[in-house]
């Protein structure tokens, strides 16, 4: 079972989220390396689009990037570690077109057994700490049923952008 919030975000809105993490004790790295290093990012905004993980530095200790030889990376299973998922919205500005990003942790994850396993209280509680700051600190504007930050709702009132919600629609 998982939790995440789907968003629209202009770059000034990630880098108060990035303040908020810091503030939080939290930090982002990247879910895809070119070594089994994991590398610890200044901003969720470094970096490739990727997805980025957010993490206590408690729980860097379980993490084992896996090599893949199909990508030619190393990648970070995110299902079963203690981490919450971002996904930048990806800005194409010179096009005035964003696709949606989101925030997502599970609670619990399967084990080598088959059996459901409940992540850490303390994690759970950071996640939903975080969570609640975020939809209490965008006061999030609605545009065609999809929450946006209001620096995004402004974007696309009055610089014609279009926010762009799966590859086949658009709502604007």
């Amino acid at each position: 079972m998982g939790r995440q919030i789907n968003f629209f975000m202009m770059p000034d809105d990630i880098r108060e989220l990035d303040a908020k993490i810091k503030e939080m004790g939290l930090i982002a790295i990247e879910s895809e390396m070119p070594t089994s290093e994991i590398v610890q990012l200044q901003s969720l905004l470094e970096g490739t689009l990727s997805k980025k993980l957010i993490i206590s530095p408690e729980y860097l200790k379980g993490l084992n990037p896996k090599y893949y030889e199909k990508f030619q990376k190393y990648i970070i299973n995110d299902s079963d570690a203690s981490l919450i998922e971002f996904r930048r919205p990806y800005l194409k500005a010179d096009e005035k077109m964003m696709k949606t990003g989101r925030l997502y942790y599970t609670i619990e994850f399967l084990n080598e057994n088959n059996e459901f396993v409940e992540k850490p209280e303390p994690f759970i509680k950071t996640s939903e700490k975080l969570f609640r700051w975020y939809k209490s600190h965008f006061k999030n504007v609605k545009i065609n049923s999809w929450f946006t930050t209001p620096r995004t709702s402004d974007w696309v009132k009055f610089e014609n952008g279009k926010l762009f919600t799966n590859y086949s629609t658009q709502a604007s």
